[in-house]
């Protein structure tokens, strides 16, 4: 395995996390680069990766230097597995653009994306769609971070909703301790519930492969501790 993150705290706490993960299973990171946020492109590192004989590679790129990796990653017939931050997994600002180089990449993910066909007659979305229409005047419903931000909001609303007051002690008790609540644009199998220890409420993933299209399921939904979360 490898790792190829952006330097900074994020791409540290990423590449750190797979490393500890890789001793609990039981396999080997033989190769961890990084780029500055700066960089555009990260050939040399994908050179030194692909020298290290790595069996996957796991990223934290993001913007046009993901779109970048992923050509270089086709253009010098890099075919072990590869899994992209669900961040990052944007059909319409990064996969599109990368064009037939992003078909085959693995990602972890929890929110649908509406750039996505086969959502395009999902009921929650359909609610989700009609909402952004009504109240987002200029905003592009098949952005995936569109979504993000809506989904964030039915979720503040649901601590709301169970705090015992409205306070800000009283909210984030709520959001520590939120019950196990379904959101229009979660993944089907995917809930939020609170957790006082990470104040992270996403406690699920869903591993997919694109398929040049489309997000493709792969097996069932795991745990946060199934990825090493």
């Amino acid at each position: 395995m490898a790792t190829l993150t952006i330097n900074n705290d994020a791409g540290r706490d990423y590449a750190r996390g797979v490393k500890q993960r890789s001793v609990q299973v039981g396999y080997d990171v033989v190769r961890q680069e990084s780029f500055e946020p700066t960089d555009t492109e990260v050939s040399n590192q994908l050179n030194a990766i692909r020298a290290s004989n790595a069996g996957g590679l796991a990223t934290l790129v993001t913007g046009a230097t993901e779109i970048a990796m992923l050509k270089y990653r086709r253009q010098t017939s890099m075919s072990d597995p590869t899994f992209i931050y669900s961040g990052a997994a944007s059909i319409k600002s990064f996969l599109e653009p990368a064009g037939s180089a992003a078909t085959g990449i693995y990602s972890a993910l929890w929110l649908k994306d509406p750039a996505d066909p086969q959502w395009a007659t999902d009921a929650s979305l359909d609610r989700y769609r009609s909402t952004v229409a009504k109240y987002g005047k200029g905003v592009d419903a098949n952005d995936i971070i569109v979504a993000n931000g809506y989904g964030l909001a039915e979720a503040l609303v649901a601590a709301l909703e169970s705090a015992d007051e409205l306070t800000t002690d009283g909210l984030l008790q709520a959001w520590d301790h939120l019950p196990a609540t379904q959101l229009d644009v979660l993944l089907p199998g995917i809930e939020l519930k609170g957790n006082a220890v990470t104040g992270r409420p996403v406690q699920a993933y869903q591993v997919a492969q694109y398929d040049g299209r489309s997000w493709q399921k792969q097996g069932e939904v795991v745990g946060r501790s199934g990825l090493g979360g």
